[in-house]
This record gives structure tokens, C-alpha cells and sequence, in this order.
């Protein structure tokens, strides 16, 4: 990964590794119609809070059945939005496993706070290298 990722670097890294782990996640895009006073379509929007990442954690990582997970990942030192942080917390509340995450580091070391603990498998430095190409 270069030395200022972007989050769209962030999301890569997260998703590759965590479907090769066992947490499916797939990318949420939306792209809503945005329309002016008329009905014209002047532009495209998304749901405010809605995270960049949603997906479970597979039944054989927990042995029960699966948990969600949303996961809003940011470019190192990226704004929070006040509807992610609502949402977010909203999700936590439920018992959903839910967070911000700068970098693949920091996502796995969320899910362990989550009681969810995964391979990293980068305890090799070789690995490491490998898994940051993604």
C-alpha cells in the first residue's frame, strides 16, 4: 500500500483480506438519483451513514451463526460524517459489529475488541508485503 493511502486503498486491503479469513464483505455503492424542484435528475447521491463495507462473519470463524458486520473505512485521519457516527453507534447498540477503520491494521484489531479474533497472517514479514499489494 503506498505511504498516503487513499480509502478506496483501505477498503481493498480490508475486503481481499477479510474474505480470504473468513468475514464476506461486499462494497456498498449507491448511487441515488438526486433530482431538483422539477423531478430532473441533476446529480447522484447516497443514503447519509451508510458505511462502505457490509458483510458477516462466516459461522466455522465463531462457531454460531453468522454476526453482521459494517465497517466505514477512512483515509488516514479522514473526516467522520455526524450520520456515520449515528450510524455506527446505532448499530453497535443492536449488537452488530460495527466501526471506522484507517487501515487493515486497524480493522482487525477492531474485531478483536469485537470478541472476534482472526489470523493475521503477516507474522511473517514476507506475508505482510504480499497482503499490502492488495
Amino acid at each position: 500500500m503506498r505511504l498516503n493511502p487513499s480509502e478506496e486503498d483501505v477498503i481493498k486491503a480490508i475486503m481481499v483480506y477479510f474474505n480470504l479469513v473468513g468475514v464476506r464483505l461486499h462494497r456498498i455503492v449507491e448511487r441515488i438519483p438526486k433530482r431538483d424542484g422539477r423531478g430532473r435528475i441533476v446529480g447522484r447521491t447516497s443514503t447519509p451513514g451508510m458505511p462502505d463495507l457490509a458483510g458477516w462473519v462466516r459461522p466455522r470463524i465463531l462457531g454460531s451463526n453468522p454476526v453482521p458486520v459494517y465497517i466505514e473505512a477512512k483515509r488516514p485521519k479522514g473526516k467522520r460524517r455526524p450520520a456515520q457516527e449515528a450510524f455506527i453507534a446505532e448499530a453497535r447498540e443492536e449488537g452488530v459489529i460495527a466501526f471506522f477503520a484507517e487501515s487493515l491494521d486497524q480493522a482487525m484489531d477492531e474485531m478483536e475488541r469485537a470478541g472476534v479474533t482472526l489470523p493475521r497472517l503477516w507474522a511473517n514479514p514476507e506475508a505482510k508485503k504480499s497482503a499490502a499489494a492488495f
